[in-house]
């Protein structure tokens, strides 16, 4: 890499880390409601959003998936991603959405770090609990392998793979 490269990429570094600022996690369980309110968003409609940022990004959540952590920016008061997660006492998944517009500045990483957080007080309750992910977005089986050390345990079709810890 070159300066000029080098430069580039380090004001393209910054840039993202100034448009995160506003961005925060939020968890999505009753016992949060007073954060919605905060915000003057209604607990209700911020889990609709939720969905609608996944139906907008090409994410199918299941019906058997709970809503966990909405993203939320705080400058916009608008819901811009969320992280689903489902427990069957035996396989532990999870699912998330970013909104199109908010994509590519890292912010899947507190999404993901949230539903590794929730594997981790799942599984002191189920202890044969394990991590069973299914991945449509390329770029996010690479992440989680990368940075999470997830293994490809199936492959469904070229975007499409099954994942564990």
């Amino acid at each position: 890499m070159n300066l000029l490269e080098s430069v580039i990429a380090e004001i393209a570094k910054k840039l993202n880390e100034n448009a995160n600022e506003n961005i925060s996690l939020i968890s999505y369980y009753e016992d949060y409601n007073e954060d919605f309110e905060d915000l003057e968003m209604d607990y209700y409609d911020v889990g609709e959003d939720a969905y609608d940022v996944a139906k907008k990004a090409g994410i199918n959540i299941l019906s058997s998936m709970e809503l966990s952590a909405v993203l939320v920016d705080t400058e916009e008061t608008l819901v811009i991603g969320g992280v689903w997660v489902s427990n069957d006492s035996k396989d532990f998944s999870f699912d998330i959405a970013i909104d199109p517009s908010y994509q590519k500045r890292g912010l899947s990483k507190s999404l993901i770090d949230h539903a590794l957080g929730e594997f981790e007080s799942q599984k002191d309750a189920h202890r044969k609990l394990k991590m069973r992910v299914d991945v449509v977005n390329k770029e996010l089986a690479i992440n989680l392998q990368k940075y999470y050390n997830f293994k490809v345990v199936q492959k469904i079709d070229n975007d499409r793979v099954i994942m564990t810890v």
